[in-house]
């Protein structure tokens, strides 16, 4: 499964308008978290969307912040 984990709003739109929507089984809206990162919660949500426990989990992150995120949720970061 793939999810999307981004802060940003416009996540959808990209992929979208790149054709790249249909290889992603969920995405986690930013603006339905309570934190933003370095806070775990946009992996957590996008955990939740594909049914799959955090700890089984792989981020792949370009920033310290999300790198922070993604262990704070408990899942493998590579970044």
């Amino acid at each position: 499964k793939i999810a999307l984990a981004s802060a940003s709003k416009n996540g959808p739109f990209l992929l979208e308008r790149m054709g790249l929507t249909h290889f992603f089984d969920a995405i986690a809206d930013p603006a339905a978290v309570a934190h933003s990162k370095p806070a775990p919660d946009i992996f957590l949500a996008a955990a939740e969307g594909v049914g799959a426990d955090i700890r089984c989990c792989i981020g792949i992150e370009d920033a310290a912040a999300g790198v922070a995120a993604i262990k704070a949720a408990g899942a493998l970061p590579i970044g």
